[in-house]
């Protein structure tokens, strides 16, 4: 079992636009970022912070015709998803990542009685 400390926050498109020219040098607007900050010698701990783009999850809901708690869903099963480790840069590690993310939506939504389906 995992022990695991997140902070997740709710930001606009200009913030998360600068977070990414801040950190990751890309300056564009994205719809998630996770920062690992996981301490390497405690194994089985997870430790980060993840900013999710409340504006790209508006845009993508109707874009998808889904709901915004769904895509708000999928951005934090995504975002802890690359803290656990998952990678989404070749078309191997985001097939994987997407199955994933399916399977836990499907979960999610096997407790709450709503399907889920579309992938980011």
């Amino acid at each position: 079992m995992r022990e695991a400390t997140l902070a997740i926050a709710f930001v606009s498109r200009r913030e998360i636009r600068s977070l990414n020219r801040q950190y990751l040098h890309r300056d564009y607007v994205t719809d998630v970022l996770a920062f690992d900050l996981s301490d390497r010698h405690r194994p089985g701990q997870v430790s980060g912070d993840i900013a999710i783009c409340v504006d790209m999850a508006l845009r993508n809901a109707k874009a998808y015709q889904t709901s915004l708690d769904r895509e708000l869903v999928l951005y934090v099963a995504h975002g802890i998803l690359h803290l656990l480790g998952f990678d989404d840069h070749s078309p191997r590690d985001i097939r994987a990542m997407r199955e994933k993310e399916q399977e836990i939506l499907d979960y999610l939504g096997s407790k709450t009685g709503r399907v889920v389906s579309r992938k980011l």
